[in-house]
């Protein structure tokens, strides 16, 4: 998030997307997402976030999918096609 804010910032490269997991330990993919609303807005969508995870939560899926910044929702674990499909989005 530090570098994404400070890229934006100071007009330098961002990532073409992100992997997002909805279950991180320092803070929690929903928590990731909250923040990136916050910031600015129009640089953010150039980045297809494609959320990776091993939630099998419905509810999770319906609120990850609710952030027009999500792409694609799919289900570990990760395999060569699914970041090949990533890649080529």
């Amino acid at each position: 998030m530090d570098y994404l804010k400070r890229a934006i910032e100071e007009g330098q490269p961002i990532p073409d997307f992100l992997l997002l997991d909805l279950r991180l330990p320092k803070m929690e993919g929903i928590e990731f997402l909250e923040e990136l609303n916050r910031i600015n807005y129009r640089k953010l969508n150039q980045i297809k976030v494609h959320v990776l995870t091993s939630s099998l939560d419905e509810h999770d899926k319906d609120r990850a999918k609710s952030y027009t910044i999500i792409k694609d929702f799919q289900s570990k674990p990760i395999s060569l096609e699914m970041i090949h499909k990533i890649v080529q989005y």
